[in-house]
């Protein structure tokens, strides 16, 4: 069961799911590719064989290999355990294996919503999602799919809240 499931309260129900955004994973599996590439130059291009040449391949492809490959895990990672969900109650955000970040926040203390995408993360659906919470706090999630959506359901989500405390206040 997921950390959201388990974490309902009576009566709370959850109304909305994201998720992160697969282009997260594109960075390091780019930097893998070009790794492989640049090491496996010497066998595939004898004429460069040069013993420095092949060294500096080797070498330099080698490491670019290791950080993407690192990079693409962690990122893999970060995606299969990053849980985001809003409830009839609040909004839950959770992201972590072995370290756990955690953000509950009740819609009463929520502030407002924004959302920075850039220029790839508009033609891609991606984005960050930050939460204000009242009282100064903000809590960002990185590289959410379709943010803009998100954020809608959020601010209808917060709507429903603060109107049914109006009908009970």
């Amino acid at each position: 069961m997921s950390y959201v499931e388990n974490n309902l309260m009576p009566d709370e129900q959850v109304m909305y799911t994201g998720h992160v955004h697969a282009f997260s994973l594109a960075p390091g599996f780019i930097a893998t590719v070009i790794g492989a590439g640049i090491a496996t130059l010497p066998s595939t291009h004898p004429e460069l064989a040069v013993p420095a040449i092949r060294m500096f391949c080797l070498l330099g492809g080698g490491m670019v290999l290791l950080w993407g490959l690192g990079h693409f895990l962690m990122a893999f990672l970060r995606k299969a355990t990053t849980e985001l969900a809003l409830t009839t109650r609040r909004i839950i955000a959770k992201s972590g294996l072995l370290i756990r970040e955690i953000t509950e926040l009740n819609y009463s203390r929520v502030e407002s919503f924004t959302v920075d995408q850039s220029i790839l993360g508009m033609i891609f659906g991606y984005g960050t999602f930050f939460i204000h919470g009242v009282g100064g706090s903000k809590a960002g999630i990185r590289c959410i799919a379709h943010p803009m959506q998100f954020r809608h359901q959020a601010l209808e989500m917060l709507d429903k809240a603060s109107g049914q405390r109006d009908v009970k206040g």
